[in-house]
């Protein structure tokens, strides 16, 4: 109905649509770049269809502007956008917090689609350019662009050896982690062994490092055998694998590493059976208690994963395997099709691939979100991925190449937690192996 504003004859809905187009007509007259003027004005109609004018008016155009007035600054032709450009103008965070009017950019194919890989790509290598940077100064400064050269070209092998998309080996964030742990390592030895040269490193200097930063053994690994294969030292840096098995794998091992019987029947009968409201958070964890899946390889399954067959069961891509789902989880997957929707501000449903949407157009559920939905259980991702291979173990599967083959899992994943299972199981295949 139109009347009068702040009277009767005006419904509230109508003033609030006519208070937002009046805020976004001051806004938009501030942009000078057509091109954004003109996305801004697709977006505001967009979003006034979708959201509540009010909070429009009161809040949301002003929140939503200043991610267009960026643009407008910084971008005068959207055909150079990059993912590295965008980040560079509004940060990883700054991504995040605009993650509304970005997605609509995208689903209108006003600029080009940066993928979520590319954007977190590209935020891996503005991470290590930052380590690179506090390095300067420091005697092991050089040494470490040299290791980064050498980590650049392993990736460049990778993928000239066909290693790409879901393929992907050596990827960017394997090269922070690797950029992070050296660092912690030459400060120690700086700090606590006194080197001050990369001649001056050596098993003795690096054995205390084991013992008071024991969660770097594997991380520091990559480094130390490029120190061994490319830098000159007067001695072998990295260790034997002898020398890690006189170690006893248990030793290590966290005293929860495994789920108890009690627990395990407790979890699945609640995940196995949940209302609509929580549905998704317990296909998720069902998931990865029952097939052995990491947060990582949940999160990104997709729709076309999924294959629904005649006989009512789904089969489901894990890795490089297809396995048909047990019926109760295939009932759950099921429950929890029928009931899937977009979680983006702006998006439908239909323009989602991933199985789990999340809040960013076009992407799936964070790690995170799922790490929130395990700690509501008082459980970890280990905890329940250790678990699945002990009752795959327990149920007759004792080969590491038929638990690859059920789980989708790498063979030196399936090895290390047979190893942990049974070391007796997996020196016996080794013998075996030895004698053929």
């Amino acid at each position: 109905m139109e009347g009068k504003p702040h009277s009767k004859t005006e419904c509230q809905t109508c003033y609030w649509k006519k208070r937002a187009e009046i805020r976004f007509k001051d806004s938009v007259a501030l942009l000078t770049n057509e091109w954004v003027r003109l996305a801004f004005e697709q977006f505001f109609n967009d979003l006034i269809k979708r959201q509540n004018p009010h909070a429009v008016a009161t809040n949301r155009i002003e929140k939503y502007f200043l991610f267009f007035a960026k643009l407008d600054v910084t971008f005068s032709d959207p055909g150079k956008i990059s993912a590295k450009l965008l980040l560079d103008a509004f940060g990883a965070e700054g991504l995040r917090r605009h993650a509304v009017p970005y997605g609509f950019l995208i689903k209108a194919k006003l600029i080009n689609e940066v993928t979520q890989d590319a954007l977190q790509d590209a935020n891996e290598l503005r991470k290590q350019g930052q380590i690179l940077n506090n390095s300067k100064g420091k005697w092991y400064s050089d040494l470490l662009h040299r290791f980064y050269v050498y980590q650049e070209k392993i990736q460049e092998r990778y993928a000239d050896r066909g290693w790409k998309g879901k393929r992907r080996r050596f990827v960017p964030r394997t090269v922070t982690a690797n950029l992070n742990a050296a660092t912690v390592l030459f400060n120690y030895l700086t700090e606590q062994r006194g080197v001050k040269s990369v001649q001056q490193i050596s098993k003795d200097e690096i054995e205390p490092f084991y013992a008071d930063k024991p969660g770097y053994k594997v991380a520091v690994s990559s480094l130390l055998r490029y120190l061994d294969r490319k830098e000159k030292l007067f001695g072998k840096v990295s260790r034997k694998k002898s020398e890690d098995k006189d170690m006893p794998a248990a030793s290590s091992l966290p005293e929860n590493l495994f789920l108890s019987r009690s627990k395990y029947q407790e979890l699945l009968r609640k995940w196995l059976n949940p209302d609509d409201t929580t549905i998704k958070e317990c296909l998720c964890c069902a998931l990865m208690l029952l097939y052995a899946q990491s947060p990582t390889d949940v999160v990104k399954l997709r729709l076309d994963d999924i294959t629904y067959r005649e006989n009512g069961l789904y089969k489901i891509l894990l890795g490089q395997t297809e396995i048909t789902l047990d019926p109760r989880v295939s009932e759950l997957l099921n429950r929890y099709l029928e009931k899937r929707k977009a979680l983006a501000t702006m998006e439908d449903v239909e323009n989602n691939d991933f199985l789990f949407t999340g809040r960013t157009y076009g992407g799936h559920i964070t790690e995170s979100a799922l790490t929130y939905y395990l700690k509501k259980h008082n459980v970890s991702a280990k905890q329940l991925f250790s678990t699945a291979l002990y009752n795959a173990y327990m149920g007759g599967l004792r080969h590491p190449k038929v638990l690859v083959k059920a789980f989708g899992i790498t063979d030196h994943t399936a090895i290390k937690y047979l190893n942990i299972i049974d070391p007796q199981l997996i020196q016996e295949i080794n013998s075996k192996v030895a004698n053929a």
